[in-house]
């Protein structure tokens, strides 16, 4: 007796060996084009676990050498380092202004001292684990990842260029009307 095209569908699924076309050319486009697109858009992106844990590693391993590389344009802290500044002045900023209406440049006037002190202290506590050699490579918990902190600060950064843009063309506080 024949099989039945459920029947032979089902029999090529467990066997491996899929016979229908689309589902094959499905996976052939797949393999050979979005996975290696992911890919090269990680690796692009900064966001490659792989290029995280081999600069973690090799900061561990290197003391003057992966320093540098850690704090090279393409390294690791640069950009946490700038993000987390971002995100901590665009909270600030906010904050400021929604209880005095000043525009940021004016905030920054005003306390110059604490402002410094603050950004230095990011600094510092982004630098030191690199320097007592801490395992970089953690994953996090939750929503609290490497990956999740990248982009929140590349979103911060996004956003207080364009609050000082505002600013600028508004000649007064851009993010209270």
């Amino acid at each position: 007796m024949r099989a039945s095209p459920e029947e032979r569908a089902n029999q090529a699924r467990e066997a491996g060996t899929d016979d229908n076309p689309a589902e094959r050319a499905a996976k052939e486009f797949e393999k050979n084009i979005v996975d290696p697109l992911v890919q090269k858009g990680q690796e692009n992106s900064g966001l490659d676990m792989s290029n995280i844990n081999k600069t973690a590693q090799s900061a561990a391993n290197d003391d003057v050498g992966a320093f540098a590389d850690t704090m090279s344009f393409a390294g690791l802290a640069p950009e946490i380092i700038n993000g987390r500044g971002a995100m901590v002045g665009m909270l600030t900023a906010f904050v400021a202004e929604l209880s005095s209406r000043d525009p940021v440049l004016v905030q920054i006037q005003r306390a110059p001292v604490l402002i410094l002190a603050v950004f230095g202290t990011i600094i510092l506590a982004s630098i030191i684990p690199i320097v007592r050699k801490a395992d970089l490579s953690k994953k996090g918990a939750g929503p609290f990842t490497p990956r999740a902190e990248v982009w929140n600060g590349r979103l911060a950064m996004l956003s207080f260029a364009l609050l000082l843009l505002v600013e600028g063309f508004k000649a007064g506080p851009g993010l209270v009307i």
